[in-house]
């Protein structure tokens, strides 16, 4: 499992971040021409982490994570947001189903202090595994779906054919669009388990 933070001064909460990675074959951290302390933060914490620093701030911050995905040596990615947060429990989640394309997990939406204001559940009460029809005729359903990379991960092979479609393209949904588009193409697995926390933000 490896896990890809991406940073632009955020030295506030990044160590919080990696700390919650625990368990992670790889953590890369991916500064892009930050002007605050992430690079200490990252030198000063007991673990390694793969830091990634564009010295002149990236055109599109999205294609600037392109390389270090291709980069990673791990059957499943997960993409980890600055000021949020991994969870007990997910990372052998996502271990115990690593041959799937796509590992969803219910998360919770916390406010800046670390106080949970409701989490997103995706609806099973059990381990749930969904082949490409089973997905898209959820996608497609009265429900709305709420897939999204949040508490997420993907194996390589399907980043890699996200990135050859544009990923990137879908600017700031790259996320949620892009995890339920892979889900719907080569089928996913729901693990009823708070997976993350979201950090709901002024930026947010």
């Amino acid at each position: 499992v490896a896990v890809i933070i991406p940073s632009r001064n955020m030295a506030g909460t990044l160590a919080r971040a990696i700390e919650s990675c625990a368990g992670a074959d790889e953590i890369h951290v991916v500064d892009d021409a930050s002007v605050d302390h992430t690079q200490e933060v990252v030198a000063r914490l007991d673990r390694h982490v793969y830091l990634w620093r564009w010295p002149v701030k990236s055109r599109c911050h999205l294609s600037a994570l392109r390389v270090v995905y291709e980069a990673c040596q791990c059957d499943q990615i997960v993409g980890l947001g600055a000021d949020d947060a991994l969870l007990p429990g997910f990372v052998p989640a996502v271990r115990d189903y690593g041959g799937v394309a796509v590992v969803f997990t219910d998360y919770a939406v916390i406010d800046e202090g670390g106080r949970t204001l409701y989490t997103i559940e995706q609806g099973f009460d059990c381990p749930t595994v969904l082949v490409p029809e089973e997905m898209q005729r959820r996608v497609a359903g009265e429900r709305h779906a709420t897939e999204t990379g949040i508490g997420s991960s993907l194996r390589k092979d399907v980043a890699d054919w996200l990135w050859r479609h544009g990923w990137e393209s879908l600017g700031p949904h790259m996320d949620s669009v892009g995890y339920a588009t892979a889900a719907c193409r080569f089928g996913c697995v729901f693990v009823p388990i708070v997976g993350a926390a979201y950090t709901m933000a002024s930026r947010s």
